[in-house]
């Protein structure tokens, strides 16, 4: 849902400003519904990605950099399609792979390799968040980390041997900040203890999605058939 009536016009705008940018996305607001621990992550996460209308590609200066560093690859080539303009020629010419997750960060990886540039806007918001059940995380970062894998090369973890310790340590964090909430004391136990299960959910769920590549094709059918959200939909 749009969150400002100037929402289309600001994307356009900003798109108009350089002949070489193919997408643009916007900031997402969460719902006032949402839970705690992605109000805080959406806020941080577009955050990264600046206070103004800005442009990323990969240029002779930054190429080095995108091939070395992880996280500055995967801020260059980020793109949400819930919230986004792109060219229709360009996306006539380079549509969208047939995958079954991040298609949308494929094609912009894809974009920003060939050279094209990449546009993010905070001024063309969006409320967009979700609510899942605490009981499907599992499932969904099995996929997310699979998926992560095939887009960047990405794993949670490189041995299941780190993961309590990653556990802890995200939990932890999570602690921290819903300590200096404004809410009662059964309400910050709450969203502790749903920290806590979810982040079991996101390392080790993430953790067999991210070693997916590495699995025999038995085990991989297997994995799909049991834990796979995607898997699912698709056979329904």
């Amino acid at each position: 849902m749009p969150a400002s009536s100037k929402w289309l016009q600001n994307f356009i705008d900003a798109m108009k400003s350089d002949p070489e940018i193919v997408g643009g996305f916007g900031i997402h607001y969460p719902y006032p519904d949402c839970n705690v621990i992605d109000k805080r992550d959406l806020y941080y996460h577009f955050k990264n990605f600046g206070d103004d209308n800005t442009i990323f590609q990969i240029t002779d200066e930054n190429r080095q950099r995108y091939k070395e560093e992880e996280g500055y690859r995967h801020l260059l080539s980020f793109f949400s399609d819930n919230n986004s303009c792109i060219r229709r020629d360009i996306f006539e010419k380079y549509p969208y792979k047939d995958v079954s997750f991040a298609e949308d960060q494929i094609w912009a990886k894809q974009m920003i390799e060939l050279g094209y540039k990449k546009l993010y806007s905070p001024f063309a918001p969006v409320y967009h968040s979700h609510n899942y059940k605490l009981s499907t995380y599992f499932m969904r970062y099995y996929d997310e980390y699979k998926g992560l894998y095939y887009l960047q090369n990405y794993q949670i973890a490189k041995s299941w041997t780190r993961l309590p310790l990653m556990i802890a340590k995200h939990t932890i964090s999570d602690a921290r900040y819903i300590r200096h909430l404004e809410m009662s004391k059964k309400e910050k136990i709450h969203w502790m203890l749903y920290s806590m299960s979810r982040n079991f959910s996101r390392y080790c769920g993430g953790y067999l999605g991210g070693k997916y590549d590495s699995y025999s094709s038995k085990k991989k059918k297997w994995l799909d058939h049991k834990i796979s959200q995607q898997y699912k939909q698709r056979k329904a």
